[in-house]
């Protein structure tokens, strides 16, 4: 039996992380649970993100797979939440940052939704395939989702790392795309 409540909240992080992406976000929760464990070399798996990022942003996962990058921010922030590593989020703060600016590119982008696309898909990441194999190429939510919870994630670890502007930039995407998310839902 465990006793510290701290490490059964980690356990729960892990969980619900695995059902929705396997591979990245996992990563983020397992250096989490050593990190409060105390076994800081870990940490190292997390420093290997900007090495698996392309030069535009994008935290490659499998093509057409759009929540990765959303899932790799939050994993970040669940991990700079849990250890408060501070000196490890100074360290990444250019990954971060185009890491936001990749998703919020990437869903006003999305080949025709602005302008003669579907209104109802207007300012959502485009559609995609299912990491969970659950079907063909198509449009989930689940890919929005992450994506706006990964702003907010970058915009909470800019602001830690001591990055005011850039915070607010990641904030407004979140903001802007989370209201094309609402928009969507309503007509949906």
């Amino acid at each position: 039996e465990i006793e510290d409540k701290s490490v059964l909240d980690v356990g729960m992080i892990i969980s619900a992380q695995k059902v929705e992406h396997y591979e990245i976000a996992g990563y983020g929760s397992l250096v989490a649970l050593a990190r409060q464990l105390g076994h800081d070399e870990v940490a190292q798996v997390l420093a290997s993100y900007p090495a698996r990022q392309r030069g535009d942003g994008f935290f490659f996962s499998q093509e057409n797979e759009w929540d990765s990058n959303g899932a790799a921010l939050v994993a970040l922030a669940r991990h700079w939440r849990l250890a408060r590593d501070t000196p490890f989020v100074e360290g990444i703060v250019e990954p971060i940052a185009r890491g936001a600016h990749w998703i919020d590119r990437k869903r006003r982008s999305s080949g025709g939704r602005k302008g003669g696309g579907d209104a109802a898909l207007a300012g959502l990441l485009p559609a995609g395939t299912s990491a969970e194999h659950l079907g063909p190429v198509d449009q989930y939510y689940w890919d929005d989702f992450w994506g706006v919870a990964g702003l907010r994630a970058a915009a909470d670890l800019l602001r830690a790392a001591g990055q005011p502007d850039a915070a607010a930039d990641a904030a407004g995407f979140a903001a802007r795309m989370w209201s094309d998310v609402e928009a969507s839902l309503a007509v949906t």
